[in-house]
């Protein structure tokens, strides 16, 4: 099982790799995009400068430098979808983004999917959280549309996420599951949300809408206690992107042969990636030799050196893997 890391400048390419990280993945926005569509209009799910490449000039020499290392780069194309307009644009970056040496596709809208896996058939095309795979139908109906993987919704329990990669692997389809940060609170593929709430397009890092700290009302007949937690729960999400964790589910994503364990944070620090690669390949490691209770015990110290904070079911990707379950 790999570890995929994101990466956001070609600086970055080097230090991931020697630190364990066998797949990258990167975002393009380059300047006509951007001047076009502006960041709002991000041919991906992020919205921040911080968070991508803006050239695939940057693409080609990052990729230069992972393949020396036998390690491929998946660029993403992952906005929800795009106009009909947009298609043949995208394109046009998908097929510079193949050129650059992207080995690899992260593509969200079932028509850029198609097209793409029918002009470029070598690439391997994942399909992104953002157009979620609910069952073994949608992985054959995809699978059709030309991916070769499949990203596992991040909303999904453990128990879910192991049998839908089971499914995956009898019909010849890779997984990949998220590991570490980014918890989405709601499903990603129906999520209507636009990550970037600022109007100013000179900040890095883009506040995301759904983190905000709201009043929350809730209306309807159920009873007022339950209304109350109801609330309570919408407000956790404030503040809470930064310690999300998913470790716990590591021995059970090995067992069902999920392909690789992603980490969000395409905007991190390069420090943080580190960090994060580190505490991955640890929990892979200690995966693979220790009991389910002593590895739950193990990945709940490694969240508490990462963080420096107790982990919390409000950030675990997987509670029914976890302490959670017990």
């Amino acid at each position: 099982m790999k570890i995929m890391s994101p990466f956001a400048s070609t600086d970055e390419v080097q230090p991931l790799v020697e630190a364990g990280a066998g797949e990258l993945y990167c975002g393009v926005v380059p300047g006509d995009w951007a001047e076009k569509f502006t960041y709002t209009g991000s041919v991906n799910l992020r919205h921040d400068r911080a968070a991508n490449l803006s050239s695939f000039e940057e693409l080609q020499a990052s990729a230069k430098i992972a393949l020396k290392c036998n390690v491929p780069v998946f660029a993403a194309f992952n906005a929800h979808f795009y106009s009909k307009h947009q298609i043949p644009l995208i394109l046009e970056q998908v097929d510079k983004a193949i050129s650059s040496g992207a080995s690899g596709l992260i593509i969200a809208d079932p028509a850029l999917l198609r097209a793409a896996a029918g002009k470029f058939p070598e690439a391997k095309i994942s399909l992104s959280t953002a157009q979620p795979c609910f069952n073994s139908h949608s992985i054959q109906f995809f699978k059709g549309l030309g991916a070769k993987r499949i990203v596992l919704p991040r909303h999904l329990s453990a128990a879910e996420a192991a049998s839908l990669a089971k499914s995956a692997c009898s019909h010849g389809i890779e997984t990949e599951a998220f590991a570490l940060n980014s918890i989405c609170p709601f499903i990603d593929g129906l999520c209507t949300f636009q990550h970037m709430v600022e109007p100013s397009q000179s900040l890095e890092v883009q506040p995301l809408a759904c983190r905000l700290n709201y009043h929350v009302s809730a209306i309807g007949a159920a009873p007022e206690s339950e209304k109350q937690i109801a609330c309570s729960h919408v407000k956790l999400w404030s503040n809470a992107l930064s310690y999300d964790c998913g470790l716990c589910a590591i021995p059970l994503f090995l067992r069902s042969g999920v392909s690789s364990v992603k980490i969000a944070g395409r905007a991190n620090p390069l420090e943080k990636k580190l960090q994060d690669i580190s505490a991955v390949k640890r929990a892979i490691s200690l995966a693979k030799k220790l009991s389910a209770a002593d590895f739950v015990e193990e990945a709940t110290a490694l969240y508490f050196s990462l963080y420096r904070r107790s982990c919390q079911c409000i950030n675990c990707y997987c509670p029914d893997a976890g302490k959670w379950s017990r």
